[in-house]
């Protein structure tokens, strides 16, 4: 792989498709620059605290810092139908996600991540990870997108990526962690695309506020869900192509009687689709 500096790299949704998928599978991720709207994100970041606050009411600070929970709102849109209309609003995210990893993908979460000024918990996103089993180079089975709420650089703990990771096995050692390591800034409305194979990291948090990330992760359909989405959320509501993501196609039948019916009946029904 021809060797650039990635950190300064950036690729926007008006570029080619191919450019788009070759950065992604050659790098591991790629950045979308004004991808999803402003004003939605905006309102969001205003009634984050609210959401926190709601959370920990429901659940107990004390319990979810127990669990290394206090940092995460888990199945966002159960708390603000605004994060439904987040993924309604952007198409072009989805047309992303057909292209780059499969057009009946699904949404394997859909989460609020708080990084709290100059501290470091024992969650999982603070230490180098991938979000999914390694398969093998160039087999990508899940796509992580992650958009902030606020700009973000390195002073406020941007993501940490090690460019090309997705294609081992193993972490890089120490040394090659600290050459190759990028942390790329984004404003507000871009959003930073991850093979989920590839290693990352939280940065830390040197500014006197919190940094708020949205994090959805899309897995192939046939991968379970973190999250049983079509029974807690009113997904008949929602446009066709957000309630499907969502993983209206598929359902688990309950009973041998609901999944012998015709197969535009189904509740499973992309595993016998072309």
């Amino acid at each position: 792989m021809e060797s650039h500096d990635v950190s300064s790299d950036e690729v926007t949704y008006k570029d080619s498709k191919a450019k788009i998928l070759a950065h992604l599978n050659d790098y591991g991720f790629w950045i979308a620059r004004k991808l999803v709207s402003t004003s939605i994100l905006t309102t969001i970041a205003e009634r984050s605290n609210l959401y926190f606050q709601r959370d920990h009411e429901r659940f107990g600070s004390d319990f979810l810092e127990e669990i290394n929970e206090n940092e995460v709102l888990r199945n966002a849109p159960e708390y603000d139908h605004i994060f439904i209309e987040l993924l309604e609003a952007s198409t072009a995210l989805d047309e992303i996600i057909a292209e780059s990893l499969h057009k009946y993908a699904i949404i394997h979460n859909y989460n609020l991540i708080r990084l709290s000024p100059n501290t470091r918990s024992d969650m999982l996103g603070h230490q180098w990870h991938r979000d999914v089993y390694f398969f093998g180079p160039r087999i990508r089975t899940a796509i992580n997108v992650l958009i902030p709420l606020q700009d973000t650089s390195s002073i406020n703990g941007a993501t940490q990526i090690l460019p090309g990771s997705h294609e081992s096995k193993n972490l890089p050692d120490i040394n090659e962690i600290r050459s190759q390591m990028t942390a790329p800034s984004l404003e507000l409305g871009d959003v930073l695309i991850l093979d989920a194979s590839t290693f990352h990291k939280a940065g830390t948090n040197s500014t006197p506020e919190p940094r708020t990330i949205i994090s959805l992760k899309y897995t192939l359909s046939f991968f379970t869900q973190q999250y049983d989405f079509c029974r807690s959320l009113p997904v008949d509501s929602y446009a066709d192509f957000v309630r499907d993501r969502l993983g209206y196609q598929v359902r688990v039948p309950e009973s041998l009687e609901q999944f012998r019916v015709r197969r535009e009946q189904r509740r499973y029904k992309w595993s016998i689709r072309e």
